[in-house]
């Protein structure tokens, strides 16, 4: 719904513009770079804890305008959500806890 509203898109596009040279330059890491078109994830580059044994998707967006960002956060938490129902699909079965407590 926000995505497609006209004066969110007004208010976002083309507003706080960083270019991927700029990110670049000055160290901009992390959730920044996805939006300059830059995907590096280190989960994926370099997976510690169990990352490696998840498939996720590295949002990435060329804009590098406030809505990007919204794009990309958007994308963040999706992903994140498929990151934990892979890790409950994970798990082991558990003793029942049914009967009295």
């Amino acid at each position: 719904m926000l995505e497609e509203n006209t004066f969110f898109r007004v208010r976002t596009q083309g507003v706080g513009v960083i270019s991927r040279e700029l990110a670049q330059a000055v160290g901009r890491l992390g959730p920044a770079h996805p939006r300059v078109g830059v995907g590096y994830d280190v989960r994926r580059a370099e997976p510690y804890s169990s990352y490696g044994d998840f498939d996720f998707v590295v949002p990435v967006e060329t804009a590098g305008d406030c809505y990007a960002r919204y794009r990309v956060r958007m994308v963040e938490f999706r992903q994140s959500i498929r990151i934990v129902r892979q890790a409950l699909d994970g798990l082991p079965e558990g003793r029942s806890r049914r009967g009295p407590a």
